[in-house]
């Protein structure tokens, strides 16, 4: 349960690094697409799958965690 809250756990620095991770995909998708002429299909996949399937996910889980903290909280003031 430890990995999961370290890896999804939503924080401003999480998401300043996913958004340099994803201008780093499509910033190599394209230099190798101008540079070789070739299709490349990894680095622009990642991108446009990965980052923000993990976006998705760590707002969700996030989000989650707040409102289940504030809920527990509600319940048990009487």
């Amino acid at each position: 349960m430890r990995v999961i809250e370290k890896t999804l756990r939503l924080t401003w620095r999480k998401a300043l690094v996913m958004a340099a991770t994803w201008a780093v995909l499509i910033s190599g998708h394209l230099a190798v697409d101008a540079l070789f002429r070739v299709d490349e299909r990894i680095l622009f996949l990642g991108a446009t799958l990965l980052v923000p399937v993990w976006a998705i996910s760590a707002a969700v889980y996030s989000f989650d965690c707040l409102m289940i903290e504030r809920r527990e909280r509600w319940r048990r003031s009487p």
